[in-house]
């Protein structure tokens, strides 16, 4: 490729400028894997040839299209605006970045198997949050910040919240209040000021509802009922250990070549069953996805210690799961895979929404109990419980990208201070050193 500072001849100019625009627009519609340099070219009414004489090859164009798109979205300058204010209107304006999200989700999910793509996108990425990780240390200095406080962690975790919401929307949901997310967010930011910079302005107004405010979503609705998904292991033990059998072939296979490049042959034959047979426990591949999936959540984030579920606060059980975050990377392997999936099958879409909003809906209610009330007497809960699994699979495309997350002990304490300044810590002395003992143990 050219170096930048080389002229082009105008036509160049144009094609490249051409070829940005259209295919981001059918690498987020169509998904990355799926449009093919042939499509663009004939989109375009160009050659191939011309194609590449531009870019190396697509991962190169999909590199250079998430660089303009997530500098165009995240870094609009607001030079009067204090840190924990511009992150509030940043949040709030979740719904114009939509297009970049999916484009993420798609980078990632392909990256994960090819290491050529990845290497074209990991410094990218590093770059940018590089240069936000810089802004956060700057913050630091100036509102004398904890020291103790590393930005590098908090600016990932932060991030990966965001990316998070594009996976939870490729199953054709919208999972979060922005305004609650903003002030969740921005508030904890904020409380760790411990001197006050010159403001020339407040937070933003609340939008008002009409174009581009906060569109009903099914976890919003507070009386709504949600049924636990119907799961596809069958009573008879021989049917049930054939299923076992095949989730976990699923699991090493999903996870090392991606859903998208696993066929049913492949599974028989790591199996040894016939295709009849697996056809005969699960209707198709899209159904073992989820059913995977949702073995996986149930395993690696609901099996909590009775003790601390008898006296931990809402902010001890978050600590606790996100301590044990080094585990879960299958998990999110998986979540990916399928949030790419159900970009462009419906039937991947349809199941994994329910999975994942079941349980969205079943941990905000088990910790409306905890704070003695309901969604009405405690409407952020949906929100922080949505910010922190929306962090955790978000640290999933990190994970994919080869991008440093965050350590454990850096989530858990972020969110648990979230937590606590957003008023959902009941936590007794008796539940502190619960949370600790069962850490140590």
């Amino acid at each position: 490729m050219r170096e930048s500072g080389e002229s082009l001849p105008r036509s160049v100019i144009d094609n490249r400028a051409r070829l940005l625009d259209l295919a981001g627009d059918l690498f987020a519609e169509q998904g990355y894997v799926q449009v093919s340099v042939r499509d663009l070219a004939s989109r375009l009414g160009l050659t191939t040839g011309v194609i590449y004489s531009n870019f190396r090859s697509k991962g190169d164009l999909l590199a250079e299209i998430l660089e303009r798109r997530v500098r165009q979205d995240m870094e609009q300058s607001h030079p009067d605006m204090p840190l924990p204010e511009y992150v509030h209107d940043s949040f709030r304006q979740l719904s114009t970045r939509t297009t970049m999200r999916a484009l993420l989700v798609e980078a990632a999910a392909a990256a994960r198997t090819d290491p050529e793509l990845r290497g074209r996108l990991n410094p990218v990425l590093s770059a940018l949050l590089s240069h936000w990780i810089g802004d956060y240390r700057d913050w630091q200095k100036v509102l004398h910040v904890d020291r103790r406080i590393d930005m590098d962690g908090l600016v990932r975790t932060l991030w990966s919240i965001e990316l998070g919401l594009g996976i939870l929307e490729a199953t054709g949901g919208h999972t979060v209040k922005r305004e609650e997310l903003a002030t969740f967010v921005s508030s904890y930011l904020k409380g760790l000021e411990r001197t006050d910079g010159p403001r020339k302005s407040g937070a933003s107004a609340p939008p008002t509802k009409g174009a581009g405010s906060d569109a009903p979503d099914a976890l919003a609705d507070a009386n709504r009922e949600f049924s636990a998904p119907t799961g596809a292991l069958r009573d008879s033990p021989r049917a049930a250990a054939t299923q076992l059998q095949l989730m976990d072939a699923a699991v090493e296979l999903f996870a090392a070549r991606g859903y998208r490049a696993v066929t049913v042959r492949d599974l028989a034959r790591a199996t040894s069953l016939t295709t009849g047979s697996i056809y005969g426990n699960f209707a198709n591949k899209a159904v073992l996805l989820v059913e995977v999936i949702e073995a996986r959540i149930g395993q690696d984030l609901e099996r909590l210690p009775a003790d601390l579920l008898a006296t931990a606060s809402p902010a001890d059980l978050v600590e606790f799961n996100l301590l044990a975050f080094a585990s879960r990377a299958r998990l999110r392997s998986l979540v990916l895979e399928g949030a790419a999936a159900a970009r462009s099958d419906g039937e991947v879409r349809t199941r994994l929404r329910s999975v994942l909003e079941y349980h969205l809906a079943t941990w905000a209610s088990g910790l409306e109990d905890r704070l003695g009330g309901s969604v009405r007497a405690h409407p952020g809960v949906l929100t922080a419980v949505t910010a922190v699994w929306g962090a955790e699979l978000g640290l999933g495309l990190f994970e994919a990208l080869e991008l440093p997350t965050p350590t454990p002990a850096q989530l858990a304490a972020t969110f648990k201070a979230m937590f606590s300044q957003a008023g959902f810590d009941t936590r007794s002395a008796t539940s502190k050193r619960t949370v600790r003992n069962r850490v140590a143990r």
